[in-house]
């Protein structure tokens, strides 16, 4: 986790390292984001009687991204309690 003042140029060593591990990035500012983006939009699942969820389409996809990425939460600090609370159930898991 990069943590600095406004202006300290996390978001360029992020870009930085992605580019030097070939990984994508993905830049999300989470003060900009409704609640709704992050979660994507219920649809019934007739067979669970539960609702599932169709994924936002700036967010990665294996098919296309690549099983590898990097995803900046940016002013996460700043940003409304909901989509900091959707954010923690993406699950990110690096390569050992």
């Amino acid at each position: 986790m990069y943590v600095g003042a406004p202006g300290s140029r996390e978001v360029q060593y992020r870009q930085a390292d992605s580019r030097r591990k070939r990984l994508g990035l993905l830049d999300l500012r989470l003060l900009l984001l409704n609640p709704i983006d992050l979660c994507g939009i219920p649809y019934p699942n007739r067979e669970t009687r539960q609702a599932d969820w169709l994924a936002p389409s700036f967010l990665p996809h294996v098919e296309c991204d690549g099983a590898a990425g990097i995803i900046l939460y940016d002013e996460i600090t700043s940003a409304p309690r909901a989509p900091c609370s959707r954010k923690s159930k993406n699950v990110i898991s690096t390569p050992r």
